[in-house]
């Protein structure tokens, strides 16, 4: 807060900006259906269940792709399974 004339004076709309959100990565994801905390989750571990309850936390989709192409040296999940699993939970934020 600045001060004007001896006075604290709030500061101007545009100069309030939004806290940053850390997003908590983890390769356990039945976290999603217990966590009150943004979540991030890897599309390698998330393909492994069977079923995918919603979420009760803010969360976020590695693609896992770096992990997939350096132990296959090529891509091994398709275009459309990747799109199922990024629209079979609820609260999704964004996707990396």
């Amino acid at each position: 807060m600045t001060t004007f004339a001896g006075n604290a004076r709030p500061p101007a709309a545009e100069d309030i900006r939004p806290a940053p959100v850390f997003y908590l990565g983890t390769h356990q994801p039945h976290w999603l259906w217990r966590a009150t905390f943004p979540m991030f989750v890897s599309h390698r571990q998330l393909a492994r269940r069977r079923t995918l309850h919603h979420a009760t936390c803010r969360w976020a989709l590695d693609s896992g792709g770096f992990t997939e192409l350096s132990l296959h040296g090529r891509w091994l999940t398709s275009p459309q399974d990747y799109v199922a699993a990024v629209t079979s939970v609820p609260r999704l934020k964004f996707r990396a």
